[in-house]
């Protein structure tokens, strides 16, 4: 008896440390094998906060989320993912619909997981196209070298002149340079615009907001979601240097870009009462992370025609500014063209990643193939993120053909968008289809 006893004791304590106890319900494993999930990605963030896109979840779970080191979180979720695959869903009349979704929808997760714990410790392996495929679900573009020559031959044609093209196109473009003084206002004023606009489209939860933060502190503008409908944005004034940047960050960071995605993801998880804690954590490198960052991308072309954001700009924001709106058609037709090239600098980039292209040699390759304004920056950021890089440009095309944006922004497009936003792939929503 006292071994049975003994063998007893040491089972519920492994099933404890496992999470799991008899007569648990498929549903209450799920909870904490999603608590789990939530942890190790949080303790990953500990150590490199940049992986962490946004966590709106419980404040205890981040404060659980315990320092490991990467080999260590690496085997526990691997045993995560091992728990996962034992655990049985099959629906009783006693259980909610949906758990199978929910399990395999937390298995993909904590795949996710793995293949970014490998990135994050340099090995993984993997080469530049099948880090971009494995972690996001994107194929390098096949593109034509003939369409790049022609680029930038009218841009060649557009800024003619002495000194090479790169000098001469950002030469031209300082014309439209914002006032370091007057930056936040015609981005506050650009942000305005974008939302108004957004909300003739789409309906917003009331209370939704975006909170500016202005910060010398970051480069890049940074976007962070914090539930209940409610985002920050941190701007870096310095680095928003033309108005046409402003429209466009704006729309990204924004309306309808990542402010927007959250809140609509979020409001269809509360529509569903979907309490999942998994649901409350967005990670940097993942396929979905990817997807937001090509729909922001389309955020202003899907608020302005051509002829609208001319003048927009031109009436509003560059008076505002106190800049000439002068060859403003010019400066936008450069902006459109540069855009069309960048996708070009992939191939500079992948071989650069893959070791087949020295530091030097792609600086000088992406100055002149794709005039990209600043390569060292670029080559440090794929030192840093490897094939996100690549997210910007490439899931551009099938999100476009998933729009329907050929013949130009319409209803079904936005709701499209918005199925896109709540469901968070490129997967077909029949519910879309013959709908108003």
């Amino acid at each position: 008896m006292a071994l049975l006893a003994a063998l007893s004791f040491c089972a519920g304590v492994a099933l404890a440390a496992t999470g799991y106890w008899f007569g648990d319900t498929p549903e209450a494993q799920l909870d904490r094998l999603g608590e789990r999930y939530v942890r190790l990605a949080l303790a990953l963030a500990q150590q490199h906060p940049e992986e962490l896109d946004s966590y709106w979840g419980p404040t205890d779970l981040k404060a659980a989320g315990a320092e490991s080191d990467l080999e260590t979180l690496q085997r526990e979720v691997a045993a995560l993912s091992a728990d996962l695959a034992a655990l049985s869903t099959s629906a009783t009349p006693a259980e909610p619909a949906g758990l199978d979704q929910r399990k395999r929808n937390l298995i993909e997760h904590a795949v996710q997981l793995q293949h970014i714990l490998a990135a994050v410790a340099g090995n993984s392996g993997l080469s530049f196209a099948d880090e971009a495929a494995q972690l996001y679900d994107l194929p390098l573009p096949k593109l034509e070298d003939g369409r790049r020559r022609a680029i930038l031959d009218e841009l060649d044609t557009l800024v003619a002149g002495r000194g090479n093209l790169a000098w001469r196109v950002a030469n031209f473009q300082r014309q439209f340079l914002v006032p370091a003084e007057s930056r936040r206002g015609v981005f506050e004023r650009a942000l305005a615009e974008c939302r108004q606009r957004t909300l003739a489209h789409l309906s917003l939860p009331a209370g939704e907001a975006l909170s500016l933060a202005w910060s010398r502190d970051v480069t890049s503008p940074w976007h962070t979601y914090q539930g209940d409908y409610h985002s920050v944005l941190q701007v870096n004034d310095l680095r928003i240097a033309f108005a046409s940047q402003a429209l466009d960050i704006a729309c990204h960071e924004g309306y309808p870009g990542h402010h927007t995605q959250f809140v609509l993801r979020d409001q269809a998880a509360d529509s569903a009462m979907d309490g999942a804690v998994e649901n409350t954590l967005a990670l940097l490198r993942t396929p979905q992370s990817a997807l937001r960052e090509a729909t922001a991308n389309l955020g202003v072309d899907l608020l302005f025609t051509t002829d609208e954001r001319l003048a927009f700009e031109s009436q509003v924001l560059l008076p505002l500014a106190g800049v000439d709106s002068m060859q403003l058609d010019t400066h936008h037709r450069i902006n459109r063209l540069l855009a069309e090239l960048a996708p070009y600098a992939i191939p500079v980039l992948a071989q650069y990643h893959d070791g087949t292209l020295s530091a030097a040699v792609a600086i000088r390759q992406l100055e002149r193939q794709a005039l990209v304004s600043n390569p060292v920056e670029l080559l440090e950021f794929v030192d840093h993120y490897g094939a996100y890089s690549a997210a910007y440009t490439t899931a551009r095309a099938p999100l476009l053909q998933r729009l329907s944006l050929g013949a130009g922004a319409n209803k079904t497009d936005w709701r499209a968008l918005t199925a896109l936003f709540q469901q968070g792939s490129l997967a077909p929503v029949p519910a879309l289809t013959g709908g108003p």
